[in-house]
């Protein structure tokens, strides 16, 4: 992963001054500002991944500038400092959009370890988005390739499907028949195309394990039960989402 860039925003001149030194001898690249309004500026100056913003600051407050920087970079990593701990305090930054909360006085072993977690999520992130990327590009309906009237009239059908917002749709077709890409450019190109598209091949399963798959379980729910597992309809997000594809042979 590349180097991350991190901006610090701190009023208080040796708190902000040896988290600059720790983190950049970590081989960070490190920009700090003494005010929220300072600090909102550079952020749109260096546009960093991580920001470390305390609570308490001259003009502009910690919360205020939480919610600035998720405005213009929702996916940016921030840590949310603060002498003045809470529960509501600590509810309030989540709330505004801080990825991690710590006390002060805080140690760098603290520090490392939020930073290890915010790396983490960061790449995983990335890739998510990179395979989305991927398969979004590759299956659209241009690459569904047919002259006949029968496939013209089912393509244009189909791209109508797609700009629909709640519908449920059943493809058949023998084996080979292009049911599955169909689907995917469906889905790719409807408004639904930052949701996952969660396949499953019913065939190859037993019929007592369908079920598990398709809705989950909860932890002890049967005896092998060890801990809780997310079906398929709650990974796709299908609660929420009524654009559904069902796949028929």
């Amino acid at each position: 992963m590349k180097q991350l860039k991190i901006l610090i925003i701190e009023d208080e001149k040796l708190i902000r001054w040896s988290l600059e030194k720790y983190l950049s001898s970590k081989g960070f690249k490190v920009f700090s500002s003494e005010s929220g309004e300072e600090g909102v500026k550079a952020f749109e100056l260096h546009h960093p991944e991580v920001v470390f913003t305390d609570n308490k600051l001259p003009g502009m407050q910690g919360l205020e500038v939480i919610q600035k920087i998720k405005s213009m970079d929702e996916d940016t990593a921030i840590v949310f400092m603060t002498a003045f701990g809470s529960i509501d305090t600590a509810v309030s930054a989540m709330k505004a959009g801080a990825s991690e909360y710590i006390n002060k006085p805080f140690s760098f072993a603290e520090v490392e370890v939020i930073l290890d977690g915010i790396k983490h999520k960061l790449e995983i992130t990335k890739e998510v988005q990179l395979l989305r990327r991927q398969q979004k590009e590759t299956v659209t309906f241009d690459h569904i390739i047919g002259e006949s009237a029968a496939i013209k009239q089912i393509v244009q059908l189909s791209k109508k499907i797609a700009r629909t917002q709640t519908t449920t749709i059943l493809l058949l077709g023998e084996s080979g028949t292009g049911k599955d890409l169909f689907a995917r450019a469906i889905h790719y190109e409807s408004s639904q195309n930052l949701k996952p598209f969660v396949t499953i091949n019913c065939s190859s399963l037993p019929e007592t394990l369908l079920e598990s798959e398709l809705f989950g379980y909860e932890k002890g729910a049967f005896t092998d039960a060890k801990k809780k597992k997310k079906g398929l309809f709650e990974i796709a997000d299908y609660c929420s989402d009524k654009q559904r594809f069902k796949e028929g042979s």
